[in-house]
């Protein structure tokens, strides 16, 4: 058989060839199996570490939030109780949307 010009010359060269390729394509494969393994690892503790980062913003935010609504209740609170002071007219209680 003649393949590529001449370069293999009978069956043994090619039988020679596909196994030399098949043990090189299973080295290849193994090295890109460890190397996917790893990167899998990297990509886990970086999503775990990315999971953390997230829930640590997120209670940063949630006190924050949790403040500010503090503060604008507690802001509230004290302009109604000075109109409750200072408006002769409360209206009649009822929350009817006529006062």
């Amino acid at each position: 058989m003649r393949i590529a010009g001449g370069c293999l010359e009978n069956n043994h060269d090619v039988t020679t060839m596909r196994t030399t390729l098949i043990a090189l394509s299973a080295v290849a494969l193994l090295g890109l199996g460890a190397c996917s393994e790893e990167t899998e690892q990297n990509a886990a503790e970086t999503l775990d570490r990315a999971a953390a980062d997230t829930a640590d913003n997120a209670e940063v935010v949630e006190n924050a939030v949790r403040e500010k609504t503090i503060e604008a209740a507690d802001k509230i609170s004290a302009e109604l109780k000075q109109d409750e002071r200072t408006d002769p007219d409360q209206g009649d209680g009822a929350l009817d949307g006529t006062d």
